[in-house]
């Protein structure tokens, strides 16, 4: 079965960036991980639990991930 992962972080005002560096940029695109970018780890939490009563498709659940609700997403929000 697929799994879904997100990596997040609680440094406030910043948020995540893998592609800074290699290792970040593989685990990124080897792993299939979605980004919090500058979601905070509620919104991810709350954002899944959501997104994941509505669909197990991982494109699906990638395109809703990064689709903005009320806000919680700016930085990751386009892609």
């Amino acid at each position: 079965a697929e799994k879904t992962i997100v990596m997040t972080t609680q440094v406030q005002n910043e948020g995540s960036n893998l592609s800074v560096y290699d290792v970040g940029f593989h685990l990124k695109n080897d792993l299939h991980l979605l980004e919090a970018y500058d979601m905070t780890t509620e919104a991810v939490v709350a954002k899944l639990m959501w997104l994941l009563a509505l669909t197990d498709d991982p494109n699906e659940v990638q395109k809703l991930f990064y689709t903005p609700v009320a806000n919680d997403i700016l930085r990751g929000a386009g892609i």
